[in-house]
């Protein structure tokens, strides 16, 4: 009976064939998409055609027209990218771009929030504040734990002579508040914390290793970690941007340089403009991978996941669920909520190191784990399966088109039905109620109105109707 089963398994497996890749309406492999922005202008140019109407002026209806209008002109489309470092964030917006511009390895590479934004040229703008706090320690659990990308980025610094130029002065925190230091007092400084942190004398060196500060770092009880340094503010004399052409490969290795090396701690953002289509919808936010190392950023990804739309929560199929995942899911109130299977994605990467069957397993496991009790929604979250390399490489099985496809209905769903659609009802009211007073100036301009604003939301309505978008005919009259 056991081989007989064996057997009919295989053959099921033989007959089980790859799912084809999604297909376009208009019969294209593309993705069809709603050029979003370009209707939101085309709504606000009504709206200030509308203003500047002279028999609108005195009508009570006008300051809610110019209050819509600044709503509008203001309103923008977060999607935040975020799981621990190694689990394909910044691959999987390369995929979206179809090239690698972001810079992606098997270790902790993203060093600072990378928004990602529509646009014909494909540029980076890099954005140096004027003052830069870093932490060279951060506290969990009743210990302290050193940050080793910071301590070394600091050294680093201390030797660069084109960086000290630009420095206006430097503040420390042990643990109170901060206190100037001159240089060479830094320097000692950060000497001293590392010797804290370094292994007990007792601990044999590793091969290759000179100084017992170079080694593998040991947490401490607070009590025993008073002398060490737990926090540099640098001022510089100017804030300061560097923008690059993506498109000629020596501005874009001198990018990949900045956003790889130490320099990057310094960045506040990094802004990418890309001529993406799925870029035309939202902007798309990349945050450094949330580890032990990079636990400076946790509050500045709540910031974000309080104010975004739509959530890509990523996993490394190798490794899932760990530390920090529970943390952030548990601790974070947008997350622990009905809503889960509404603005969240949840994406498992490297789906090409794992066979059928532990597929299945990851996806129950991961599951069962985001379940609590009462939460009924959680065997019903969106788990998507990818493969950020393959699709990058052109080797995607359907399933990352199949994701974008979803992603691409949910920003519609919430963006176009939700905002834009409820904002052009509200004026389709206004102007049914100005109706009599933009007839009384002559020109039937309350039914010109209408056709135009009827002629937006067919737009909103159909993908790639933006395309057929023609001025009408009551306007090109003037």
């Amino acid at each position: 009976m056991r081989g007989q089963v064996r057997q009919q398994i295989l053959a099921l497996d033989r007959q089980i064939t790859v799912p084809p890749r999604p297909v376009s309406a208009s019969g294209s492999d593309t993705l069809q998409t709603i050029n979003l922005p370009g209707i939101k202008e085309c709504l606000l140019e009504l709206l200030y055609r509308l203003l500047s109407t002279p028999a609108v002026q005195d009508l009570p209806q006008r300051h809610i027209l110019k209050e819509l209008a600044g709503n509008l002109a203001a309103d923008r489309f977060f999607i935040v990218l975020w799981g621990p470092f190694s689990s394909g964030k910044s691959t999987f917006l390369n995929a979206l771009m179809q090239e690698s511009l972001l810079p992606a390895r098997d270790k902790p590479t993203t060093a600072c929030f990378t928004r990602l934004h529509y646009g014909p040229e494909k540029r980076a703008v890099a954005r140096f504040p004027l003052q830069v706090t870093l932490p060279t320690c951060h506290e969990r659990e009743g210990h302290l734990y050193l940050c080793r990308d910071g301590l070394a980025a600091l050294t680093g610094w201390l030797k660069d002579k084109t960086f000290l130029s630009a420095l206006a002065g430097v503040e420390v925190s042990t643990g109170g508040p901060f206190y100037r230091v001159d240089l060479s007092g830094l320097e000692q400084m950060l000497q001293q914390t590392g010797r804290i942190f370094a292994p007990s004398p007792f601990f044999p060196l590793l091969p290759g290793l000179r100084d017992r500060a170079a080694g593998p770092a040991r947490p401490l009880p607070l009590s025993r970690a008073g002398r060490a340094v737990k926090t540099v503010r640098l001022t510089f004399k100017d804030a300061a941007t560097r923008t690059f052409n993506l498109s000629d490969p020596v501005q874009r290795d001198s990018f990949h340089r900045l956003v790889s090396s130490g320099t990057a701690l310094r960045l506040e953002a990094v802004d990418i403009y890309h001529p993406a289509p799925l870029f035309q919808l939202a902007t798309f936010v990349d945050t450094p991978g949330m580890d032990r190392e990079q636990a400076r950023h946790l509050p500045v990804l709540y910031r974000w996941l309080e104010q975004c739309d739509v959530q890509l929560v990523f996993f490394n199929g190798r490794h899932i669920l760990t530390e920090t995942h529970r943390q952030v899911i548990w601790q974070t109130p947008p997350l622990v909520r009905e809503e889960w299977a509404e603005n969240c994605f949840f994406v498992v990467n490297f789906s090409d190191t794992l066979n059928r069957l532990e597929r299945e397993r990851v996806v129950n496991y991961l599951r069962r784990e985001l379940a609590r009790p009462g939460n009924t929604q959680a065997y019903r979250l969106p788990v998507h399966l990818i493969s950020s390399l393959d699709a990058l490489q052109g080797r995607d099985d359907g399933s990352f088109q199949r994701l974008l496809h979803h992603l691409e209905r949910a920003i519609l769903t919430r963006r176009g039905e939700r905002m834009l659609i409820r904002r052009v009802n509200r004026i389709r009211e206004l102007l049914l109620e100005m109706s009599g007073a933009l007839d009384a100036a002559g020109g039937y301009l309350a039914k010109k109105y209408l056709e135009e604003l009827e002629e937006i939301a067919r737009m909103l309505r159909r993908p790639g109707g933006y395309r057929q978008w023609k001025t009408p005919a009551c306007w090109k009259k003037g």
